[in-house]
């Protein structure tokens, strides 16, 4: 059910946040045993929680359509008198003193928050949801297979109904490409609408806080009290303008077709003007994103990486010591390059209403996987694929938006809609509007069951 949906239920007595609550606990165990989600469980608070909000439903005084709702939190994310992981063993004893400020607006709109916290790519410094603390997190479809990353856990826990929603954090694709493996719906918002004090940083001045869903509705109920920012206006009255990019083909042939099936048949509906072109700079975007990325990662763990290189999972502590690659020089040339590209990108923009291209360009690879083979036969980094059509939005500072359409050979697809600056509101009204008329676009929850 729905965010909207379950609301209603618990508004009329049909179902109690605490009947809720147990339904998903049943299923947590075998969820759990299936893939390791959740980096700690607290079923205690939790029912708590659910029964302080069943209260306030019986009085009819809510808090808002979040009351009572189960909303995950990735490990990165600061809870009050809770351990903050990241996902990694040098952080065991770190208990949070206080909510970070999105947990907060959660809590005071009545949001479960309690149930646990959710697994992670270790720091958040990496796509593929394979390397953690805790052990790596599997496709909800096959747990064999990549979720994506680094909001690996609260992917799974929205895919698999055991959350109605869950927070993640963005820094080249985190919250998008997780979303888009595991067929729900994500948001990276237009860099600083989310406050990001609280959060383990990964890359200060990429680095953003987005909600997970299974549908676009519930996204925005969690943005907009993240953000704290209320409904915009619909697309209804006007022509909408879309920009497909030419330079951002999928790796498989079967899912590029897929790909542009479903844009062609958005543009359709929408009965939209539709642009094609190549994407502008994205090879010098990749560049600048890579060179900040590993320099501002670097800087945060210098100190701990130098005396603490062994207790970091191999691959993070392979890419944190690579960042002392970059000179001052070309990291100072890369955020002149970014004031420059996004001003660019800004005016350009102002002709469409989002940018619209597929969020990770192949299926979800082994979780052993290092490389995927590129239309060419060469072998590629599987982190640098999985990251290269959602990575320049963070560079760029635009909000992105990532939406399931179906399944392809069994594994979810997702599109990516990219918006102007601060238009959160409208880009949210855009995937609405998309999954209002599509809605088998969004695949069935996967079973615990393997």
């Amino acid at each position: 059910m729905t965010i909207l949906e379950l609301h209603e239920a618990y508004v009329t007595r049909r179902l109690s946040p605490v009947e809720v609550l147990g339904e998903r606990l049943n299923a947590l165990d075998a969820w759990q045993a299936r893939t390791r989600l959740f980096v700690s469980v607290d079923a205690d608070r939790a029912l708590e929680e659910a029964r302080a909000s069943e209260a306030r439903y019986r009085k009819g005084e809510p808090l808002s359509q979040l009351d009572g709702i189960l909303v995950g939190l990735k490990d990165l994310i600061d809870a009050a008198g809770e351990v903050t992981t990241a996902g990694s063993g040098l952080r065991l004893g770190a208990v949070a003193t206080k909510d970070a400020p999105v947990v907060e607006r959660l809590r005071t709109r009545g949001a479960n928050l309690r149930l646990g916290k959710l697994n992670l790519h270790e720091f958040a410094y990496g796509p593929t949801g394979a390397s953690s603390y805790f052990g790596a997190v599997g496709n909800p479809y096959d747990p064999t297979r990549m979720s994506g990353g680094s909001s690996s856990g609260s992917a799974v826990a929205v895919a698999s109904g055991l959350m109605s929603a869950a927070l993640g954090t963005d820094t080249g694709g985190s919250v998008r490409i997780p979303s888009a493996w595991c067929g729900i719906s994500g948001l990276k918002p237009t860099y600083g609408a989310v406050s990001r004090t609280g959060v383990v940083p990964l890359s200060w001045s990429l680095d953003h806080v987005g909600p997970m869903a299974r549908t676009v509705a519930d996204v925005r109920i969690l943005f907009e009290a993240m953000a704290g920012r209320p409904r915009e206006g619909s697309l209804s009255g006007r022509k909408v303008r879309l920009f497909w990019p030419d330079n951002t083909a999928c790796y498989e042939p079967g899912l590029e077709e897929h790909v542009s099936r479903a844009i062609e048949a958005v543009a359709q509906s929408l009965s939209a003007e539709v642009s094609r072109g190549p994407l502008p700079e994205l090879e010098n975007i990749w560049l600048a994103q890579t060179i900040i990325i590993g320099s501002e990662a670097l800087s945060y763990h210098w100190s701990d990486l130098e005396a603490r290189r062994d207790q970091y999972q191999p691959d993070v502590a392979e890419r944190l010591a690579a960042g002392g690659a970059h000179l001052a020089v070309e990291y100072l040339a890369a955020l002149r390059f970014r004031q420059a590209v996004a001003a660019r990108y800004d005016e350009w923009l102002k002709e469409y209403d989002a940018i619209i291209l597929p969020a990770v360009p192949i299926a979800p690879p082994s979780l052993s996987a290092v490389t995927v083979p590129a239309p060419s036969g060469a072998a590629e980094d599987v982190r640098a694929v999985a990251t290269r059509y959602t990575n320049p939005f963070n560079l760029l500072g635009l909000p992105a938006l990532s939406i399931p359409w179906g399944l392809h050979n069994g594994f979810p697809v997702g599109l990516q809609l990219v918006g102007r600056r601060d238009g959160d509101g409208q880009l949210l009204n855009l995937g609405e509007a998309i999954q209002e008329r599509f809605p088998d676009s969004i695949p069935t929850p996967p079973a615990a069951a393997v």
